[in-house]
């Protein structure tokens, strides 16, 4: 009995260690981030410059070093991250990373959304620190054309979703640009999100305005624009099913913008 109980064990465990180097489950929050629907990856380190990476075959890199980490659900306090990665999918959704990559300690992971954090092999803390350093100065664009400075990009968080608005007009610095219209804006965007009459949205800017405000229109509907309440960081979503149109005004030294998203609303009961 006892050798048959050893040899259950065993097998146990030599069953665990398999599924563990197959790979076949991805760990919690990297499980979105495939190789072949990423569109870039923008890596920012603390004081440098940013950099952007959209060799398919460095993505691959990425999503492996990353799922041969090891997840661990505790939140740490340490000091700043080295570098902040933001990854793009196809469909414009992001996942955005820290990473502390310097120095002699183990290399660490966290994702924005996600409470606990992720710990990195050697080899894979020395893969995504080549990668961060190596990869091309990032360039704005708009439209597929490089210009010139541009207003921050504003990351538009709902529960564990995380997307980009659409820039609309703006004047930054000598410039000045105008462009479709609001809802035009709004059926480019590719991210279909969720949400319930309610529920925070928190807008993330690359560098935080002095000014914000939030207004929602209801193109399927006969009511009028609402202004929302704007706490610094949150508002919550308008009341009534259907699809929300919501427009960001914000305002720096350098200039301003406006930002444009959608979100389809469910009423609150229904989930």
């Amino acid at each position: 009995m006892k050798r048959l109980r050893a040899l259950g064990v065993s097998f146990l465990l030599i069953w665990l260690i398999g599924c563990r180097q197959s790979g076949s489950a991805a760990l919690p929050g990297l499980e979105q981030v495939e190789a072949a629907r990423i569109a870039s990856i923008t890596a920012q380190e603390q004081d440098g410059p940013g950099r952007r990476i959209d060799d398919p075959k460095t993505f691959q890199s990425f999503v492996e070093a990353m799922n041969d980490a090891e997840y661990d659900s505790a939140i740490f306090d340490i000091r700043p991250p080295d570098f902040a990665a933001t990854v793009r999918m196809e469909d414009d959704a992001l996942h955005v990373f820290s990473f502390w990559l310097k120095g002699d300690e183990p290399g660490l992971a966290t994702k924005e959304t996600y409470s606990g954090h992720y710990k990195l092999t050697d080899a894979a803390k020395a893969i995504l620190s080549e990668l961060f350093r190596n990869a091309a100065p990032l360039e704005r664009e708009k439209d597929g054309d490089a210009v010139g400075p541009l207003p921050p990009e504003l990351r538009v968080v709902v529960g564990d979703r995380i997307f980009a608005a659409s820039l609309g007009g703006y004047c930054w610095k000598d410039a000045c640009a105008d462009v479709p219209s609001n809802e035009e804006l709004a059926e480019k965007q590719k991210f279909h999100v969720l949400g319930t009459s309610g529920e925070n949205v928190r807008l993330a800017f690359g560098t935080e305005p002095d000014e914000v405000s939030v207004m929602v229109s209801f193109p399927d509907e006969e009511r009028p624009n609402e202004s929302l309440k704007y706490d610094g960081s949150y508002f919550r979503l308008a009341a009534g099913a259907g699809e929300h149109l919501y427009i960001v005004q914000a305002k720096w030294p350098q200039g301003s913008a406006s930002y444009v998203f959608k979100v389809e609303v469910e009423p609150s009961a229904k989930r």
